[in-house]
């Protein structure tokens, strides 16, 4: 087993145990490629659901001071492997705008900036 696979393994084994209480799952929409109608006159945009489960957690101070993160913004850290798929910025995750995304060196877990719009 590779390097990748032995920290998902790990980390899917601490979410079901030892974090068991601060994991929650969460869906989220993906709004893809915003369409003009020129008959009905309107704009739409077809939306893709996607679901996981990850740790939704406050920013610390020095993120908060250092980083310019506004203090309303929530900070989510999910499995890469249990989303459903890589979230991009402006999809939405239980009624927060993703602002934005980051991997580990691995790509093992994903950080998910989340405000209000």
């Amino acid at each position: 087993m590779g390097l990748k696979a032995d920290l998902e393994e790990s980390l899917a084994e601490a979410f079901d145990t030892d974090l068991a209480d601060a994991v929650s799952e969460f869906s989220g929409v993906h709004m893809g490629e915003v369409v003009y109608d020129p008959v009905e006159m309107e704009y739409t945009a077809e939306e893709t659901p996607f679901s996981g489960r990850g740790v939704f957690t406050d920013y610390t101070l020095w993120e908060l001071d250092t980083l310019g993160i506004p203090a309303t913004d929530v900070k989510l850290i999910c499995l890469a492997n249990e989303i459903d798929r890589v979230p991009e910025v402006d999809d939405k995750i239980e009624d927060l705008a993703v602002k934005s995304v980051e991997r580990d060196p691995v790509s093992a877990t994903l950080e998910i900036q989340l405000g209000v719009v």
